[in-house]
């Protein structure tokens, strides 16, 4: 079916909202890297903690900068 010659189309655009970073530094011992996944025990609670971490996303750990290949086994973290 046609529309009429005289139809009108309406576009709505939208203005994007700000962008919000949290920041939280937290420490932990690391358990397990797998891919992308780190498991890491928080201190002090003792309570285990899964993140999923981008291949190339680099994070604050000890006053460096690293990536989830450079983390080593049984060590303790500050992020």
């Amino acid at each position: 079916m046609r529309q009429p010659s005289w139809a009108q189309t309406t576009t709505t655009t939208k203005e994007a909202g700000k962008t919000e970073v949290t920041t939280e530094q937290i420490t932990g011992e690391v358990v397990l890297v797998d891919n992308n996944i780190l498991l890491a025990r928080m201190q002090p609670s003792g309570q285990y903690r899964m993140f999923n971490i981008r291949p190339s996303q680099q994070f604050m750990i000890d006053g460096k900068s690293k990536r989830l290949i450079d983390l080593t086994l049984q060590t303790t973290h500050f992020w």
